[in-house]
């Protein structure tokens, strides 16, 4: 019990503040239920917990919608253990007509793109089949 006027200092490990620069972190993404086959649920990839992770299933696609129009400057992607797929970024800003913003690169589990752009939407694209694929763990847009 806190008594009024008095305060309480309590630490969460693992916890990530808020405001955070992660733009993606909590926010809507699509597609939603019905989901394509071998998709698991989107949102897992902007939970912001590390244990929960997106599967795209066959040449999976990713949105996530920022609210608005804000200035990207890196989209990162974090995955699981198991075979890393091909990867691209597209920007939109009606969530209709996107362009492509580049190729993710990178070695090992992290996969990151240098972005210019202000789009109200990011897609993450994956191309490939599923067998052995990672599961992406988390995708940040900063």
């Amino acid at each position: 019990v806190v008594r009024p006027g008095r305060g309480i200092e309590v630490t969460v490990r693992g916890a990530q503040a808020y405001p955070t620069t992660d733009l993606a972190l909590g926010r809507a993404v699509f597609p939603n239920a019905p989901l394509p086959t071998g998709m698991s649920e989107p949102s897992a990839a902007v939970d912001g917990d590390p244990d929960t992770m997106w599967r795209p299933g066959r040449d999976g696609r990713l949105v996530v919608d920022l609210g608005a129009r804000r200035a990207v400057g890196r989209v990162e992607a974090e995955w699981s253990a198991g075979r890393v797929p091909g990867l691209s970024v597209e920007f939109s800003d009606d969530g209709i007509n996107y362009r492509r913003a580049g190729a993710l690169t990178g070695h090992g589990r992290v996969r990151s793109l240098r972005a210019t752009g202000s789009p109200r939407y990011v897609a993450l694209r994956v191309s490939g089949t599923p067998e052995g694929r990672a599961g992406l763990v988390r995708l940040s847009v900063r």
